[in-house]
């Protein structure tokens, strides 16, 4: 029988491990995810062919430059505090004041997505050490929730 996964149940993020290992603590949820709004895309894997004179064929395959995976994601709980850790921004909490930083920050983070359970099962997809960047698109308009966009790769 196949094991079928849907949904987004967390999005959750925490500080890359010294050793390149998964972390085991600090894990922080991304809060509320806007709809249909969690992408995780895995590239196929770059080769390339190597071919000789007095061979036909390929004679050689070595690996290319893949890009990495990548996983967007949209939540709707404007957390200034978790803005401020995933951005490089500041977080005045007594005023309620996101700064976002100056210049393009890119963070280092591990990511991880949990699949909603489905017969009683979850998935959950990893990445140990993503570039994290912060894309503050944000629409202030009056039938929707404003929303903020993490991507990692």
């Amino acid at each position: 029988m196949a094991t079928s996964v849907y949904g987004i149940e967390d999005v959750e993020y925490a500080p890359i491990s010294a050793d390149g290992t998964l972390p085991t603590t600090g894990w922080k949820k991304l809060g509320p995810i806007a709809d249909d709004a969690v992408t995780l895309t895995i590239p196929a894997i770059a080769t390339t062919d190597i071919r000789v004179q007095n061979v036909s064929g390929v004679y050689e395959v070595l690996p290319g430059d893949t890009d990495p995976a990548e996983m967007v994601a949209t939540g709707v709980d404007i957390n200034g505090e978790l803005a401020a850790d995933i951005s490089g921004g500041t977080w005045t909490a007594a005023t309620k004041t996101f700064d976002a930083p100056a210049g393009d920050v890119i963070k280092q983070f591990a990511w991880r997505l949990t699949s909603k359970p489905l017969n009683g099962v979850k998935a959950q997809f990893f990445i140990r050490k993503a570039a994290t960047l912060f894309n503050p698109a944000l629409s202030f308009v009056r039938n929707d929730l404003v929303k903020f966009t993490f991507t990692a790769r």
